[in-house]
């Protein structure tokens, strides 16, 4: 399939006033058709263009909502089931953990519990559902920028060797939700259109499918919060459960109030009143904005980025020593550090004291030069290192020849150039595809299709 996709690149550059080479229409077709089936399944670069243009969103309160779901457990978890009989789980009646848990698509952030439950070497395969707005499209791509700027986690289209992947999809009625943890298999991060498409949104959901649940279901969590039961919801307690860390392995982090992964104050509140209120004074809860440096951290610890996405370097050091008489009467010791330099001292009398000083300099650890996209190679002869430096620079390092000791930025041509970038686009303007949706005309044929 990727070979006719191929096709255009091997066209680009070609006047539409030269000999037109004598393709069959079946065969200029079924390259058009192709390019735009890939297109509809997975982000492009303009993607992510436009996703840095675009502003970020704030959630209003009819999209924080949209996470809570009474019929999913804690409002936006999928697979875990619930009680289907009329009584609902109180904390009187304590949920069986053993047995929410033993299925294989179940996970938690205790990997020495659920150690097949993290996706491998932080590498999710993704496939979104067909018919995504620009807009959506964008709010995703944010979402895979926020992941890829402050974590080792990468999104990647998905290839045929992939089993394990997420399936992004869209809903007009039923919330945001995802599973927690790698599920096996098509696991889906279900979005409602008009209310789950923001970045702190898709990032809270994609959060879970990388195997975390909400930070107030933490072991510790009463010593940060509070729970008032009486201003929750009918039947809605079983979502403000705590977890042993049998479940949930804190990883030796703080409470983040901060994180994108917290219920905000009205989670599931039957009056308007806080359901959950912060123990610090003037915390802030249930942020759905970005991810938080806490919320990273703990990513970067559970997949071990540090491990992933660094080579050791060596390092270099210097120490300097000197000697002087002293006459101090009695025996003293003293020790202390700062970030370059560790200093040990002590003296006796009559003797003589021997003062060193080491100064060491770490270099900065080289990033791992690599593609991250399979189609790197089809968007470097499609001219995108150029066009679309910024995600080049990062998922196509290799495909843009970046990968020297000091990497330099691709070029950024000055201005954008209206044109046409298939011979055939004349053709496809007069058969009225300028006024269908697809993605090979809006991004191949501008000319064509009167977008200059």
């Amino acid at each position: 399939m990727y070979r006719l996709l191929l096709v255009v690149a091997s066209i680009l550059g070609h006047s539409l006033a030269a000999t037109v080479v004598a393709i069959p229409h079946s065969h200029a077709k079924s390259i058009k058709t192709t390019y735009d089936a890939f297109s509809e399944h997975f982000l492009l670069p303009q993607d992510f263009d436009l996703a840095e243009k675009t502003p970020v969103k704030k959630p209003n309160e009819a999209e924080l909502d949209a996470m809570q779901n009474a019929d999913l457990f804690e409002g936006d978890i999928v697979g875990i089931p619930l009680d289907e009989g009329p009584h609902f789980r109180m904390r009187d009646a304590p949920l069986d953990f053993d047995h929410i848990f033993d299925r294989p698509y179940h996970s938690s952030l205790n990997i020495q519990t659920y150690p097949d439950k993290l996706w491998n070497d932080a590498r999710v395969p993704y496939m979104m559902e067909e018919g995504m707005t620009e807009s959506q499209r964008a709010a995703i791509a944010q979402a895979f920028d926020e992941y890829k700027e402050k974590t080792c986690i990468r999104f990647v289209p998905r290839q045929e060797s992939d089993f394990d992947y997420i399936y992004i999809k869209r809903n007009v009625a039923f919330g945001c939700s995802s599973y927690v943890g790698r599920a096996g298999g098509n696991q889906t991060v279900s979005l409602e259109v008009g209310k789950c498409f923001t970045k702190g949104i898709i990032a809270h959901e994609l959060m879970h499918s990388l195997g975390f649940f909400h930070e107030h279901s933490r072991t510790d969590r009463d010593k940060f919060v509070t729970i008032e039961e009486d201003n929750i919801r009918p039947g809605m307690m079983r979502n403000f459960e705590k977890y042993t860390r049998k479940i949930i392995d804190p990883l030796g982090m703080p409470y983040d109030y901060e994180s994108v992964m917290h219920y905000h104050k009205l989670a599931f509140s039957r009056n308007g009143k806080s359901t959950i209120i912060p123990k610090r004074k003037g915390a802030e809860i249930g942020q759905r904005y970005k991810l938080s440096d806490l919320d990273a951290q703990k990513i970067k610890k559970l997949y071990k980025c540090q491990e992933k996405t660094t080579t050791p370097a060596p390092t270099t050091s210097t120490t300097t020593t000197t000697e002087r008489p002293t006459t101090t009467p009695r025996s003293t010791s003293s020790r202390w550090t700062d970030k370059t330099t560790s200093r040990e001292r002590s003296t006796s009398t009559p003797t003589t004291t021997t003062e060193a000083t080491t100064t060491t300099r770490t270099k900065k650890p080289e990033e791992k030069c690599e593609n991250l996209n399979a189609h790197c190679d089809m968007w470097e002869q499609l001219g995108h290192c150029q066009h679309s430096s910024k995600y080049m620079s990062h998922y196509c390092r290799k495909a843009c020849g970046l990968c020297s000791a000091q990497p330099k930025k691709p070029t950024v041509t000055k201005g954008k150039q209206c044109t046409d970038k298939n011979l055939f686009c004349g053709y496809w303007a007069k058969i009225g595809e300028c006024k269908s949706e697809s993605k090979f005309m809006k991004i191949f044929c501008q000319k064509s299709c009167g977008q200059c």
